[in-house]
């Protein structure tokens, strides 16, 4: 790949962690690969022209995308020419600024579709988490609910955990200086009873 061609994260978001902040606002992300124009290399920018696009459900993105890229980016060098690409129209892009650990708390006041995304975008580093008397615990999964309660309260002896609209249920969870467990096998350890409120 020469220094004008290269594979990145669909441009509607860019700079700093745009994967992490895809799977935290958007419902689909995907990559592309790119050829920067005359003017934009001289400028020392990273903008061009889309030459494809695989897209993908927002979740676990970045070892899928790196796969998705890497053929796109065979299929994109495999002619005899660099195919001629579709403008990025700019007006459209949004800078995805790095994450900030404060960010990664949980908001149990959003809805569980809300609250499930943003489990996913900092899965498995830095990891979305809530606290419970002063230690944090860190959510790496979680399946949605149709329950309801006061957001942030537990629901149940199996850490259901009530949002703005609905519920989560974490399926896998890390507790400081210990490896991920299943919240079944944490739970038998460290029981959190029903109403229990998080924050």
């Amino acid at each position: 790949v020469s220094p004008q061609q290269g594979l990145h994260l669909l441009a509607l978001l860019r700079d700093g962690l745009p994967a992490d902040a895809a799977a935290t606002i958007r419902a689909q992300a995907g990559v592309e690969t790119w050829l920067l124009s005359e003017t934009r290399l001289k400028a020392g920018g990273a903008d061009g022209f889309i030459l494809g696009f695989g897209g993908h459900d927002a979740g676990e993105l970045t070892a899928e995308l790196a796969e998705i890229g890497a053929h796109l980016m065979v299929d994109a060098l495999a002619g005899p020419t660099i195919p001629p690409g579709e403008p990025q129209d700019g007006a459209r892009a949004t800078y995805a600024a790095k994450i900030d650990k404060a960010e990664t708390r949980l908001d149990f006041a959003g809805s569980a579709e809300q609250v499930t995304r943003h489990i996913r975008a900092f899965s498995p580093t830095p990891a979305a988490w809530f606290e419970l008397e002063g230690e944090r615990f860190k959510v790496l999964a979680a399946d949605r609910l149709a329950a309801s309660g006061a957001p942030g309260t537990v629901l149940d002896d199996q850490l259901t955990i009530a949002c703005g609209e609905g519920a989560i249920r974490p399926s896998l969870v890390q507790r400081a200086g210990k490896p991920a467990m299943a919240v079944a096998d944490m739970l038998r350890g460290r029981p959190i009873p029903a109403g229990t409120a998080l924050r």
